[in-house]
C-alpha cells in the first residue's frame, strides 16, 4: 500500500523539499544507461552536470535509471561525518572516496549483498566523511520504486536519531504485541478460529511494516539476500490472504454473499503469487522480472482493497457493526499511510519528523487497537448468544421437567385413585362377604373357621396396606384439607409405627391458595423423602421436622439422634441425589451439617414462588 502511494507521488511531482541549511555540497546525477563508471560520473561532475541538492527527500518513482550522488566535504567541516541514506530497500550502492582524482571504492552494500556489508549495523545506509575529501555514492535500484531520504549528521546525532527511533518503534511493537496477547486469550477462551486469524493478520501486518523499515532483514535473515529482496511482496501477498480470511470471518460474510467467492480466489491466488515470487530467480541478472513482480503485487493489492471495500459497504448496509469497526480501522491504516508518504516525500512536514518515520507503524496500531475493540465487542456478543442460549436451554429442561413431574404425579393420583376406590372396594367387599359366610355357616367346623378368620385378617392387612399405599402416592388429605394436614397424617402414620417418633412443627401455612398444587406436592415429596432416609439409614429414635413460612422463603429443617451421614453418602448417595433433585427443581438450597458426636441436620431453603 505505501509502494503505491509513492508511486502516485511520483507521478504528481519528482522534487521534495529543502530540510534546512547546507552543512556540504551534495548534486545528483542520473544514469539513464546504467552503465556509467565511477570514474565517468566524476567527470560529469567536473563538467559541473551534477544538480545541486541539499538534505532532502529525493522521491523519483518508478525508475530504469541509475543514480550518483557527489558529496563535497569542505576541509573545515569538522562536526559532520556521517551521509546517511534513509531508505532500507536500495539493491545496489557503492561507495567511492576520491583520491588522487580516482575512485578508490570503499563499500558495496545493499539488498543483494549481506548485511555485515553496511558500513554501520543500522537499517540505514550510513557512510562515513571526512572534511577535504570528495565522495561518490551510487544507487542502483532499477525496475523498482525509488524513493530516500539524504541527510547528514555527526556521530553523536546519528546515534542519538538511531536510539530515539528504537524506542519509538519497541513501544509502537510492544502496543501490537499486547494485542496479539489479547487476542491469543480471547482464542484461548471460546476456541473459536476467527481471534486465531486475527493474530496471524495483525503479526502480518506489524512483521510486513517491520521488513518494510529494515529492521526484520537486520534482525532476522541478515545473510539472506534471497529473501531479502523478495521478503516485502511475499509477505505484503500474505497479510493480504490473512486480512481477506480474516475480514470473512470478522463481518460473518456467508456464501449467500456475492463477493464470498471473489473473495477466496483472491486468498488462493495471494497465498500462489507468494509461492511464485519465492522461485529462486537471481533478480539482479532479470531485471524485468522484478518489474512484472511489482505490477502484479500492485494489482493484486488494488483487487484486495475494492474487493473488501465493498464487501464491508455491503455489510454496513446490513447493520453489521462488525464491518462498521473494520473498515474504521482499515481507513485508519491508510490515512496514516498517506501521512508517512507525504511526509517522506516532503510535501506536508520535514522529513524525517514523526510521521515520516513511524506513520505506517503508528497506523498499524490504530488499526489493531480497534480491531482488538471489535474482537472485544464480538466476544461479548458472543458471551451474550451463549448465555441467552444457555437461559433457553436451561428453561426448555425447566419445563420439560415440570412437564414429566406433572405426569409423574398424574400416574400416582391415577393409581392412588384406583388402588383407594376399586382395589380398597373390591377387598371391603370380599371381607364382608367373608364375615357374612363366618357368621351364618355354623356348619363350619373350628378348624376351617379359624383359616377364614385368618384369612379375613389377611385381607384387612392388605385393605390397610393398600390405604397406606394410596395415600404414599396421593394422599387423600391434600386434595381435601390441603398440605397441612397431609403432612401432619404422614406424620401420624409414622408415629404409630412405634420406631420412630417425629416431633412436628408448622409454623404458616394457613392459606395455600397462593401455592400451586405442584408445589405443594413437590414440598410434600421432599419432606417424605426427608423422613425415609431418616427411617432407612440413620436407625434413630427421635426427630424435629420444623416447616415455617417466611414472607420471601420457606425454610423446612429436620434434626435426628441417629448415627449421622458419612460424607461419601452426601456426595454419592442415591437418596440424597434424589432429593437434591426436587429441590433444586422448585430452585431451593440445602445444607447437610454432620453433628458433633451423633445425629444429622439438615436445612432445606425454598424462595416462595411468585404468583
Amino acid at each position: 500500500m505505501k509502494k503505491f502511494v509513492l508511486l502516485l507521488l511520483a507521478v504528481i511531482s519528482w522534487w521534495g523539499r529543502p530540510a534546512g541549511a547546507q552543512a556540504l555540497q551534495l548534486g545528483i546525477l542520473e544514469d539513464t544507461t546504467g552503465t556509467l563508471t565511477a570514474a565517468g560520473a566524476y567527470d560529469y561532475y567536473k563538467q559541473q552536470h551534477f544538480t545541486p541538492i541539499g538534505t532532502q527527500a529525493i522521491n523519483v518513482g518508478f525508475t530504469k535509471s541509475v543514480f550518483w550522488i557527489c558529496a563535497v566535504v569542505d576541509s573545515g567541516i569538522t562536526d559532520i561525518n556521517k551521509l546517511i541514506i534513509a531508505a532500507p530497500h536500495i539493491n545496489i550502492m557503492e561507495y567511492y572516496e576520491m583520491e588522487q582524482q580516482q575512485p578508490v571504492l570503499r563499500y558495496q552494500t545493499g539488498d543483494y549483498y549481506p548485511f555485515y556489508q553496511r558500513p554501520l549495523f543500522s537499517k540505514d545506509f550510513v557512510f562515513p566523511l571526512q572534511g577535504g575529501h570528495t565522495y561518490l555514492l551510487k544507487i542502483d535500484k532499477r525496475h523498482e520504486s525509488l524513493s530516500f531520504y539524504i541527510w547528514t549528521a555527526s556521530t553523536q546525532q546519528f546515534y542519538e536519531g538511531y536510539l530515539e527511533e528504537n524506542l519509538v518503534n519497541g513501544i509502537l511493537s510492544g502496543i501490537i504485541l499486547m494485542m496479539l496477547l489479547f487476542c491469543a486469550f480471547l482464542y484461548i477462551s471460546v476456541k473459536d478460529r476467527l481471534y486465531l486469524f486475527a493474530i496471524l493478520y495483525i503479526a502480518g501486518i506489524w512483521l510486513w511494516v517491520m521488513t518494510d523499515k529494515g529492521y526484520a532483514y537486520q534482525y532476522l535473515w541478515p545473510d539472506s539476500t534471497y529473501f531479502a529482496s523478495r521478503s516485502r511482496p511475499v509477505l505484503s501477498l500474505l497479510t493480504n490472504a490473512a486480512a481477506l480470511n480474516f475480514m470473512q470471518r470478522f463481518i460473518g460474510q456467508t456464501r449467500a454473499s456475492r463477493l464470498f467467492r471473489p473473495v477466496r480466489i483472491l486468498q488462493y491466488l495471494a497465498i500462489g503469487l507468494a509461492l511464485l515470487v519465492l522461485i529462486p530467480i537471481p533478480y539482479e541478472a532479470v531485471t524485468q522480472v522484478i518489474t512484472l513482480m511489482l505490477v502484479i503485487v500492485l494489482l493484486f493489492a488494488v483487487s484486495t482493497i475494492t474487493v473488501v471495500t465493498l464487501s464491508l459497504i455491503s455489510g454496513i448496509r446490513k447493520g453489521n457493526q462488525q464491518a462498521m469497526f473494520y473498515l474504521l480501522a482499515i481507513s485508519l491504516l491508510f490515512i496514516f499511510v498517506l501521512l508517512e508518504a507525504f511526509s517522506q516525500a516532503g510535501y506536508f512536514t520535514q522529513p524525517g519528523n514523526y510521521l515520516s518515520k513511524y506513520g505506517v507503524l503508528t497506523g498499524a496500531v490504530t488499526e489493531s487497537i480497534v480491531l482488538t475493540f471489535g474482537l472485544a465487542h464480538r466476544f461479548n456478543q458472543y458471551k451474550r448468544e451463549q448465555e441467552q442460549l444457555l437461559r433457553a436451554l436451561h428453561q426448555q429442561q425447566k419445563d420439560l421437567t415440570h412437564r414429566i413431574v406433572v405426569s409423574q404425579e398424574e400416574e400416582r393420583q391415577l393409581v392412588a385413585e384406583k388402588l383407594h376406590d376399586e382395589v380398597g372396594s373390591m377387598l371391603s367387599v370380599a371381607r364382608l362377604n367373608l364375615s357374612s359366610v363366618i357368621e351364618k355357616a355354623p356348619f363350619i367346623d373350628e378348624h376351617n373357621r379359624q383359616r377364614l378368620l385368618k384369612t379375613g385378617e389377611v385381607l384387612d392387612n392388605t385393605a390397610a396396606l393398600i390405604r397406606q399405599m394410596s395415600h404414599s402416592l396421593m394422599p387423600v388429605a391434600m386434595e381435601h384439607y390441603g398440605m397441612k394436614k397431609a403432612i401432619e397424617d404422614f406424620i401420624h402414620g409414622i408415629n404409630i409405627a412405634d420406631k420412630l417418633y417425629v416431633e412436628l412443627v408448622i409454623i404458616g401455612f394457613e392459606d395455600t391458595s397462593k401455592y400451586t398444587m405442584a408445589f405443594q406436592v413437590n414440598l410434600y415429596r421432599i419432606i417424605q423423602e426427608l423422613l425415609n432416609n431418616t427411617i432407612k439409614h440413620a436407625a434413630a429414635t427421635n426427630a424435629l421436622l420444623q416447616l415455617i413460612e417466611h414472607p420471601q422463603v420457606i425454610s423446612l429443617m429436620i434434626e435426628d439422634n441417629g448415627k449421622g451421614i458419612h460424607i461419601t453418602n452426601i456426595q454419592q448417595g442415591k437418596g440424597i441425589a434424589s432429593l437434591k433433585s426436587k429441590i433444586e427443581y422448585i430452585t431451593g438450597e440445602i445444607q447437610i451439617e454432620q453433628g458433633t458426636d451423633n445425629g444429622t441436620l439438615i436445612v432445606i431453603s425454598i424462595p416462595v414462588p411468585a404468583q
